[in-house]
């Protein structure tokens, strides 16, 4: 699975899984990310600060 169809996932769904949130995580760590991916990582976060996408691992 790609970061954008992960992202694409999330939206869809609008909450992110603690399993997605660990494929986030370790796909970050193990590559460079290109411009878009970073752009849309940082829209996700926002979403995610704004409450219109949920975080269950914080709950």
């Amino acid at each position: 699975m790609s970061i954008n169809s992960a992202i694409a996932a999330i939206y869809a769904e609008k909450m992110v899984t603690p399993q997605m949130e660990d494929f986030l995580n370790r796909t970050i760590k193990a590559r460079r990310l290109t411009y878009p991916e970073k752009y849309e990582l940082q829209r996700l976060v926002h979403k995610i600060q704004s409450g219109e996408v949920l975080l269950l691992s914080a709950q």
